[in-house]
């Protein structure tokens, strides 16, 4: 009892001196393969820790994409009233045409990334068209700098920065429409993102006519049947218009966005399905390692114990 007294006082001396007791030096002990096993232990433990933010990621994905989706469902009959009634058989005139017009395509990128390849499809296919009979406008925070690196950057007159944090409202909406309608085109082409189902996504386009085409017998033919009173038609149609091409930008919008927090979703949980496998082929790797240096310390144990007893048999 008394000597493990002393062996104690002994140690804690060495430690307050500075000196590293025998405990210590035992537990700073190199040995083969243990920096290995030190660096898959660590990669394990990233890969722990990125498989937990990820899975966070898609919880707060999956509990807004539900809110996204009605709000692009209560958006929808603002444009969907004009869209499916108005300017039917102008419109798909028009679209035939389109190659001979000029057309201003709309743009509509996702506002945040880790959404997958929902930025990346549309850019892949604008790269494949000429677009150039086209002016572009960028809509979205991700598709201004990655649009940067396309072949047609130098066909964009300007880009649009929906808030990130606050809900988009159609004051702003309204605010970028009027410097829309100052643009010279006969054709508004907007290429968004919408839901299809409750389990997949595709690009669609949406064709808009200018206050320049609505001004024509076509047009005046569909509003003959009405009956106008305390404006002319001319401030009918041109107020029609801008209405029109803004509550699109909303419907887009929104729409888009759903397919944006539907796609992190996704994404976030492929991310911690693949952070789980290679957690468990690092956890086997760091074990078939780890048992590999015991077994050659064991081996190299047993041989000296073999060594000392041959030893200890030939001086006797």
């Amino acid at each position: 009892m008394m000597m493990n007294v002393g062996r104690r006082a002994l140690r804690q001396q060495q430690v307050v001196a500075g000196t590293p007791s025998l405990a210590t030096q035992a537990q700073r002990r190199n040995y083969p393969g243990g920096a290995a096993l030190k660096s898959l232990k660590h990669r394990g433990a990233t890969v722990r820790q990125i498989g937990k933010i990820t899975g966070t990621m898609k919880v707060v994905a999956s509990s807004k994409l539900p809110s996204a989706q009605a709000k692009a469902q209560s958006v929808s009959p603002f444009f969907e009233s004009m869209e499916n009634g108005l300017f039917d058989s102008m419109m798909t005139k028009l679209k035939a045409e389109s190659d001979n017009k000029s057309v201003l395509t709309i743009i509509i990128y996702t506002d945040k990334g880790l959404c997958g390849s929902t930025n990346n499809t549309i850019s892949r296919m604008l790269d494949k068209e000429s677009m150039s009979n086209q002016k572009i406008i960028v809509w979205g925070e991700k598709g201004a700098s990655s649009f940067e690196k396309s072949k047609h950057a130098s066909k964009v007159i300007f880009s649009a920065h929906p808030p990130l944090k606050n809900v988009l409202t159609m004051a702003e909406i309204s605010a970028v429409t009027s410097k829309i309608v100052t643009q010279e085109f006969d054709l508004i082409r907007i290429i968004y993102n919408k839901m299809v189902g409750s389990h997949s996504s595709e690009i669609k386009e949406l064709w808009l006519p200018s206050l320049t085409t609505l001004n024509n017998d076509d047009a005046a033919a569909f509003l003959a049947p009405y009956e106008i009173e305390a404006v002319a038609s001319d401030e009918l149609l041109e107020s029609l218009n801008e209405y029109q091409i803004c509550a699109a930008l909303n419907y887009c919008h929104f729409n888009n966005q759903a397919v944006e927090l539907f796609q992190r979703r996704n994404s976030m949980e492929n991310a911690s399905k693949n952070a789980g496998e290679i957690g468990k082929k690092l956890n086997i790797l760091f074990n078939k390692a780890r048992q590999a240096a015991i077994t050659t310390e064991l081996g190299e144990i047993c041989s000296g114990a073999a060594a000392v007893d041959e030893m200890l048999k030939a001086g006797k």
